[in-house]
């Protein structure tokens, strides 16, 4: 068995802003200088958006679904996750 950690966005120097938006909101990768991988679920667990991203500092995503509260995770090359939540208006 495998456990992996899910960290937070802040404790790896990431930030999401606005976390409160209306789809379009930005991921400032900070410090971290690794590909990654990044999902954004509902709070059903599917997939509304996935993509791979090369080592770069900031991510703008659109998003075009239901308003409601949506989970971004980070996947790091080193299998770590970090989670944070945001909320569609």
């Amino acid at each position: 068995i495998i456990a992996l950690a899910i960290g937070s966005f802040e404790a790896n120097g990431v930030r999401i802003y606005p976390k409160t938006n209306n789809g379009s909101f930005r991921l400032d990768l900070g410090s971290l200088n690794e590909a990654i991988e990044v999902e954004i679920h509902d709070p059903a667990g599917r997939i509304v958006y996935k993509a791979a991203h090369p080592n770069q500092g900031l991510i703008d995503i659109e998003l075009q679904t239901a308003t409601g509260v949506y989970f971004v995770t980070l996947r790091k090359e080193s299998g770590e996750l970090l989670r944070e939540k945001i909320i569609i208006e």
